[in-house]
């Protein structure tokens, strides 16, 4: 009885003293983790904005970058969802513009800044958001994948009820229409969408030429950087061929940018949402041959499948260090799909 007695207090003692060891490991364990993590926040606030954020050499730490503005938030990868069943009343059929709540969908965006910044106050978070300096524009970059023409086009496109809000938030901290620039450079914005617009004065940058604008009222041209251009940046293809990535002036002359990306799925590139929406926001040339590459460079099964420069462009310093925000539009979409109508949710019991 008293070995066993004199067994089970060595061993109380020896399980004791390997708990107090794994506790003393974890705590220096998890000081050196957030002593790194500091370090290097404090690095990542400091450095000059567009220089590239390395890791300490005591620490494995990756190594990358984020939106210097993102650093000014709560958290500098804060998501924020919002949900709203009234937003809109759209039942599968007809074009969507015409089922949406306008003012559920400003709320829907106010909550949306409130919680994203942590602000109190709707015109607050904007502030906390968009650094606006008097004389500054907003580029606001929406998906007209669809758009083809100045036509009506049912078809997935930009939503006009949630750009509105977005127009809203912006007036509310004094920027005036004429610096609020809407935006898919590679395309167009058509009449059903801008009549849609309840601010007449914003204005419109497209690829199309004065010609093709006509009389459309606050519709410009936009065109793309040169290769070589300070705004240009080179990605390697995958084969050592450098590929030059050219911004669209609209980008280049903006001081911010809202980046209004749908939730729609997309063959070769799964879905079209933050990185994608980006596409068309910029032209490329290889630096060797001179050619267009567009899809190749993200397709799967295509000449290059190891290399995807979608976010290379997320990576040019025009995007990387004027966006601002943001907001993933899922007022509608489609898992597969980005040109057909959208579908309902079986998220939300097959509704909208």
């Amino acid at each position: 009885i008293c070995l066993s007695k004199r067994i089970i207090r060595n061993a109380a003692i020896v399980i004791t003293l390997i708990i107090f060891s794994m506790g003393i490991a974890y705590y220096i364990y998890r000081y050196n983790i957030d002593k790194s993590w500091d370090e290097y926040w404090q690095r990542s606030r400091t450095d000059a904005v567009g220089r590239p954020l390395s890791a300490s050499k005591k620490t494995s730490l990756p190594l990358f970058q984020t939106i210097p503005s993102a650093l000014n938030l709560p958290s500098p990868h804060r998501v924020i969802s919002v949900h709203s069943s009234q937003a809109t009343s759209w039942a599968g059929s007809g074009n969507p513009i015409s089922y949406m709540d306008q003012n559920e969908i400003n709320i829907m965006v106010q909550r949306g800044v409130k919680e994203l910044t942590g602000e109190l106050s709707s015109e607050a978070a904007w502030r906390k958001i968009i650094p606006y300096q008097p004389g500054n524009s907003v580029a606001i970059k929406v998906n007209f994948n669809n758009v083809w023409g100045f036509a009506a086009n049912p078809s997935m496109n930009a939503y006009p009820a949630l750009v509105n809000a977005v127009i809203d938030g912006l007036k509310s901290i004094g920027v005036p229409s004429e610096k609020i620039w809407i935006t898919d450079p590679s395309r167009t914005a058509n009449d059903a969408f801008r009549n849609a617009i309840t601010d007449k004065q914003v204005l419109y940058f497209t690829k199309y030429s004065a010609q093709q604008i006509g009389t459309k009222p606050n519709v410009f041209h936009t065109g793309y950087v040169q290769d070589g251009s300070i705004y240009s940046t080179q990605a390697d293809r995958g084969d050592g061929v450098l590929q030059w990535i050219n911004p669209a002036e609209v980008f280049v002359n903006a001081n911010h940018i809202i980046n209004i990306p749908q939730l729609k799925g997309h063959g070769g590139a799964s879905i079209t949402l933050g990185i994608k929406n980006h596409f068309g926001s910029v032209d490329f040339t290889e630096f060797a041959s001179g050619q267009s590459p567009l899809h190749t460079y993200f397709y799967s099964g295509t000449a290059y499948p190891g290399k995807n420069l979608l976010v290379d462009i997320s990576d040019n310093p025009v995007f990387r260090d004027k966006t601002r925000l943001i907001i993933g539009d899922g007022l509608m979409g489609h898992p597969r799909s980005n040109y057909t109508d959208p579908v309902l949710w079986k998220a939300f019991g097959n509704n909208p």
